[in-house]
């Protein structure tokens, strides 16, 4: 046992008073009810505002929102840079290298740049900084689009 004296009324632990009040965390709410109070307040959750990708989250499209007016320069800057490479093509880590860019600026502007069918993937890999491999994208100028079903996996 301790050696700390006690007064009367009081737990062992001079730390804990029996009198306290007990914090109590609030009572959750139901899955489906937490899902309706958070759901964002647009409709579609798959495609951005303006073309824009985000999560579905409302950061996430508030995000999307404010990049909007930058994102087609930002495309444009990131499509001549792979196109420049010809058939060499780049990886989003090559194109954030050359570009100075952020790589969570690079990869949502691939994946606009591959919907619209301006970039393609090849088989091709090459190491990303921490060395997995990265996908080769080549322009759309430098690719055999007959055969779009191998080149869209």
């Amino acid at each position: 046992m301790s050696d700390q004296p006690t007064l009367p009324g009081m737990d062992r632990r001079p730390d804990v008073r029996p009198d306290a009040e007990k914090k109590r965390r609030p009572e959750r709410e139901p899955p489906e009810e937490t899902a309706r109070r958070t759901r964002p307040p647009y409709d579609d959750t798959r495609r951005g505002y303006a073309g824009a990708p985000h999560a579905g989250t409302q950061p996430s499209y508030d995000t999307a929102k404010a990049i909007a007016p930058a994102a087609a320069t930002m495309r444009k800057k990131i499509y001549d840079y792979i196109h420049a490479q010809a058939g060499h093509g780049a990886t989003p880590d090559e194109v954030r290298d050359a570009l100075g860019m952020l790589i969570t600026t690079v990869g949502p502007r691939f994946i606009e740049l591959r919907e619209r069918r301006k970039i393609f993937k090849v088989d091709e890999t090459r190491p990303t900084q921490t060395g997995k491999p990265a996908r080769v994208h080549v322009a759309d100028e430098y690719v055999d689009t007959s055969d779009l079903e191998e080149l869209e996996r």
